[in-house]
Formats: C-alpha cells, structure tokens, sequence
C-alpha cells in the first residue's frame, strides 16, 4: 500500500519522505508538521521537480539550522531546476527577514534564480540591508 493511500484526505507526495500532513489547515492541503521529510525530499534529485519546489516553499516556515543548510545546498547547486533554485532563494530569505538577520556568506554561495530571488525580496522587505549585498 502507498503512503498516498494508507489515510484519508488529500495527501501529496511528501508523505513518501516522511513529512506528515497537518489535516484541517485552512491555508494549505499539504502543510508540514516537521521539516524532516521536507528536506528530505528537497534534497532528493529523482523526485518531481514541483514537488521540490513545493517542498522548498513549505520549508519557509522553518527556523532550524538543517532547513537553511538544505536550502543553501541546493540553491547553490548550478544543476538544480531553476523554479527550485528560486524557491530555495525566497524561502532563505523569507527564514532571514522573519528572524531579522541576513546570511551574506550564504548568500554569496547562491546561484542563479536562488541568488536573485532572495537578493529581490529583501530589497523589498528590508531595503536597509540593500547596501550590504551590493
């Protein structure tokens, strides 16, 4: 039997990595408990690509130091698709402006669409920070 058809509701394939669904939220169908099967499934280049996009994004709402770490690895990896990429970017960025603290080596290690996603948002949410990443 496949996770996506051991329990009822809508599930996405994220319960495959081990990230269990929260049921009931309003928001989002599949929104995460922990970010353990997320950065699992981040990291793990044979899966869909919308599902490591989604997987990056859902990532946002996470503070630990392995969230971030997976996000840098793969934003700063040239060969990840480039909807990833600029997930992972926004989603540093997002991690950064909540807890009011830039990573610029991290930042630096960011290719392409990562790179130009998170320096995008934290121009427009925190232009003070602007004369930093210039």
């Amino acid at each position: 039997m496949s996770a996506l058809s051991q329990r009822p509701g809508v599930l996405t394939k994220a319960t495959q990595f081990g990230a269990e669904p929260e049921y009931g939220a309003n928001n989002r169908e599949n929104v995460m408990k922990q970010p353990q099967g997320l950065i699992k499934l981040l990291l793990e280049v044979t899966a869909a690509e919308a599902d490591r996009d989604d997987a990056a994004m859902d990532l946002a709402a996470y503070d630990e130091p392995a969230v971030k770490d997976a996000l840098i690895r793969v934003g700063a990896d040239a060969s990840t698709p480039h909807s990833v990429a600029a997930s992972c970017g926004e989603s540093l960025a997002e991690i950064w402006l909540r807890k009011k603290t830039m990573n610029l080596d991290a930042l630096k290690r960011l290719k392409g669409e990562a790179c130009n996603e998170a320096i995008d948002l934290i121009r427009a949410r925190e232009p003070s920070w602007a004369a930093s990443i210039e």
